[in-house]
């Protein structure tokens, strides 16, 4: 799945069959394989399982922490 845009909380977004899928952690340009972690009527949440392309906005984090806390 491509991420097309990101929401106020700071999750990617992507579509599937029309439907908005969240993706944490993902970034406008990004190419995923994701799983779907929650289904609901209009949308659905997911995390990454793959990045397959990354985006060009993507760095890498500074601190050695930030996949086990997501950032100060």
């Amino acid at each position: 799945m491509e991420i097309i845009d990101i929401d106020h909380k700071g999750n990617g977004i992507g579509k599937i069959n029309n439907k908005v899928v969240f993706v944490p952690k993902s970034l406008p340009g990004d190419e995923c394989e994701i799983s779907i972690v929650n289904s609901h009527k209009h949308y659905d949440m997911a995390r990454i399982d793959r990045i397959i392309k990354k985006s060009d906005k993507r760095i890498d984090a500074l601190c050695q922490y930030y996949d086990m806390c997501g950032g100060c």
